[in-house]
């Protein structure tokens, strides 16, 4: 029996309080990232050329050194921005952006639909907000959401 993935859901964030080598700790308030529409995932490697019998291509190393995952949702609260970006929510509700290179460090939790009902699950530990995008357009005779992407870097423990 084929048991491919059709689904994608239970997008929530925790905090990292801790990350060393000799210790880690992921806690604090969970955000949850609902109204999940899809995820995208690219693991990037770095290539290191193997020389042998005077051959300077006689074989590739490649080794991980990252993952970038899109993850696209139907809304994203601005309270929520304010916690993954370290940006700054006012009390009349004005966003003032953070920059994204100070963006707090998190972990990422999320499942998968699998054919047969149950659902596989995803664990990152080390994850940061790179990007967040949304286009907003009239709503002419559509009725259209704007969908908001987040990139993520997801690196090593």
């Amino acid at each position: 029996m084929k048991d491919y993935l059709k689904g994608f859901a239970g997008v929530k964030i925790f905090p990292t309080i801790t990350d060393t080598e000799e210790a880690y700790s992921a806690a604090g308030e969970v955000i949850s990232l609902e109204a999940a529409v899809s995820c995208s995932k690219v693991d990037n490697k770095a290539s290191t050329a193997i020389a042998a019998d005077d051959n300077p291509n006689w074989d590739t190393d490649n080794e991980w050194t990252d993952t970038d995952l899109t993850t696209v949702h139907r809304q994203v609260s601005l309270a929520t921005l304010e916690k993954l970006t370290g940006g700054e929510l006012s009390e009349d509700d004005t966003f003032e952006e953070g920059v994204l290179d100070n963006a707090p460090e998190v972990a990422m939790v999320f499942r998968g639909l699998r054919r047969s009902g149950g659902y596989r699950g995803y664990r990152y530990y080390n994850c940061r907000l790179t990007k967040y995008e949304y286009t907003l357009n009239t709503k002419g005779g559509e009725n259209k959401t704007a969908d908001v992407t987040l990139t993520w870097k997801c690196g090593s423990r």
